[in-house]
């Protein structure tokens, strides 16, 4: 009798590496991966474009602007990360919440529309404060990038806090 109950005690709390644990971790690794080698990709394509130093205070040229959809791609890449994740601490993607609960995407994709209005909005704003045309381009691009960084962190938090809250 005592056997039988260790023997299912014992089956009920082994766990096993499945081949979705699996899938799940190699693509957490991936995307993770992607986001690096995207945002190393971006500093080289900086250089090899001839756009100047990375860290100056003014800006080269107008072609700088090639450089911002990278930075979108970056955002796409770092919240697939943040997803896969999630799903792998919560043992699948049919396990996150779906959009229409307050969850890790729903968090993930208003961060981002917020984010990127509140730094259009604070660039316009500086630019208009400073009045240069010259300036437009910083204020406008660093306040988009801000805007990403900052609707990501903030997405990523409530998302989390969303996703792990039933």
């Amino acid at each position: 009798m005592e056997t039988q109950q260790n023997e299912e005690n014992a089956a009920t709390y082994t766990h096993y590496i499945t081949w979705g644990d699996a899938r799940r971790f190699f693509l957490t690794l991936a995307t993770g991966g992607l986001a690096v080698l995207n945002f190393l990709l971006i500093i080289q394509a900086w250089k090899m474009l001839g756009l100047g130093e990375l860290t100056m205070k003014q800006p080269y040229s107008w072609r700088q602007l090639v450089i911002c959809w990278a930075f979108g791609g970056e955002y796409v890449i770092i919240a697939c990360t943040a997803v896969c994740i999630t799903a792998t601490i919560k043992g699948g993607f049919r396990n996150l919440k779906p959009i229409n609960e307050d969850g890790l995407i729903d968090g993930l994709i208003i961060g981002l529309i917020i984010g990127l209005i509140i730094g259009l909005i604070s660039g316009l704003i500086i630019w208009l404060i400073f009045g240069l045309i010259f300036w437009l381009i910083i204020w406008l691009i660093g306040g988009l990038i801000s805007g990403l960084i900052i609707g990501l962190i903030f997405g990523l938090i409530f998302g989390l806090i969303g996703e792990f809250t039933t």
